[in-house]
């Protein structure tokens, strides 16, 4: 777990510059560090804990509030549910909202190319795509809209405590296959609950 948190970066900054001066004949002249997400929070860390690792560090979208964000992105499963169930959406339909996630949005910051410059200004409207009367194809259900909306929306806890921002509209063709997919996020598993944020090792616990 130290190795994953931090250990990992810093014995391999530690390291890669003995290699750099044995190879070289001369120590490195600057030491810069890139990392997003899980790599965004490591490069927060080793800025905290190893400020003399690197010159400079671009730390991109940092993983913070491990905890949180493990059931944040779990989350999504108990509002979509399997790819059977009625509040589904398919990574196709996904498409199709993220087509009108920019219709609405791209031009809130008066230049229409595709970006949404800054998604906290979008408020995306999922109704506008419910079916019509003779619309049967690339439109969503009541249902589905009403999923969809509580896709975008904070994630808060039972007492009301607000546990992880909303997922920001714009993302809609990655999220769809890592998030949205009809089963558990990929690293939200039984054994990353116990082992990473329960600290239980015990053979005998599941």
């Amino acid at each position: 777990m130290a190795d994953f948190a931090y250990r990992s970066v810093h014995t391999g900054a530690v390291v890669g510059k003995q290699i750099t001066k044995a190879f070289f004949g001369k120590p490195n002249f600057n030491s810069f560090y890139l990392g997003c997400s899980t790599g965004g929070r490591e490069g927060w860390k080793a800025a905290q804990d190893f400020p003399e690792d690197f010159d400079g560090i671009v730390a991109g979208a940092p993983a913070f509030d491990f905890n949180h964000l493990n059931a944040f992105s779990n989350h999504f499963f108990g509002i979509l549910g399997t790819n059977t169930s009625a509040t589904f959406v398919s990574p196709a339909l996904w498409a199709v909202i993220h087509a009108e996630v920019l219709k609405q949005c791209d031009g809130i910051d008066g230049a229409v190319d595709g970006i949404i410059e800054d998604p906290e200004l979008c408020y995306f409207r999922p109704e506008a795509l419910i079916c019509g009367a003779n619309q049967t194809a690339n439109c969503l259900t009541g249902v589905q809209a009403a999923a969809v909306r509580r896709v975008y929306e904070p994630y808060y806890g039972q007492d009301g405590q607000l546990l992880y921002p909303r997922m920001q509209p714009g993302g809609e063709l990655v999220s769809a296959g890592l998030l949205y997919n009809g089963g558990d996020f990929i690293y939200a598993t039984v054994s990353a609950f116990r082992f990473a944020l329960q600290h239980n090792d015990h053979p005998n616990v599941s």
